[in-house]
């Protein structure tokens, strides 16, 4: 499905009761995820698997794996600075089910459109540690 729109703050103004922003619980509603910034794409593959990109957002890409753990390193910083500028670059991914770390450092933005586009499946290898009968197994 592809909706497209000349300016979704007009449309948010004219059906208030749809974009209620102010999230309260209720079935149906738009929760504003972006704190008020601008989204400029969006790739929804189903309920609560989503890609989010900010309109002023850095399409800038890390080449090798080497420029990408230099990135996330550098977040680290940023972070402990209380700087928060890796939503802004590389906007929101969402999936549930799925690790945090395979979500930031696996699912960005381009393989949303690609699992779009081409409606091939993308499969990451996750391990946990679950508990069955006070015993602890390492499962994938």
């Amino acid at each position: 499905m592809w909706i497209e729109t000349e300016d979704i703050y007009k449309d948010r103004a004219e059906r208030p009761d749809i974009f209620d922003l102010n999230y309260s619980g209720d079935l149906f509603l738009i929760k504003d995820e972006t704190k008020g910034n601008p989204i400029g794409e969006s790739v929804c593959l189903k309920p609560k698997m989503y890609s989010v990109l900010p309109a002023e957002h850095d399409s800038k890409t890390p080449e090798t794996e080497a420029d990408y753990e230099k990135e996330l390193e550098e977040e680290e910083f940023r972070k402990s600075q209380g700087v928060k500028n890796w939503e802004k670059k590389h906007g929101i991914q969402k999936a549930k089910g799925v690790k945090k770390c395979v979500v930031k450092r696996e699912l960005r933005h381009d393989k949303f459109l690609e699992c779009l586009r081409t409606r091939k499946l993308t499969r990451h290898d996750m391990y946990g540690l679950r508990s069955y009968d006070h015993q602890i197994y390492l499962e994938r």
